[in-house]
């Protein structure tokens, strides 16, 4: 079995905590749904990662903060690239 197959075969979540495990698990039914073969798998947030949101990130992007301590490079070059657009 090739690499991508097999990788294509699991949906990677990651937690930060039980809520977060609460409202991803509920999309399960759904994910079985539509695409049986697939399977969700579950990762823990290291624990500096724990208070990091999507929402706070584009709260600090809204007031022009640095958010480079709280996301990956390729995601500060894609805001760079989508400002230059």
């Amino acid at each position: 079995m090739l690499l991508e197959n097999w990788v294509s075969m699991f949906l990677f979540v990651g937690l930060r905590n039980a809520a977060d495990l609460q409202y991803e698990a509920s999309f399960d039914f759904y994910n079985h749904q539509l695409a049986g073969e697939i399977e969700t798998v579950y990762l823990h947030s290291r624990p500096e990662h724990v208070y990091i949101s999507s929402s706070a990130v584009r709260e600090l992007l809204k007031f022009e903060q640095d958010i480079s301590k709280y996301v990956p490079n390729v995601v500060l070059e894609e805001l760079k690239n989508e400002e230059k657009n």
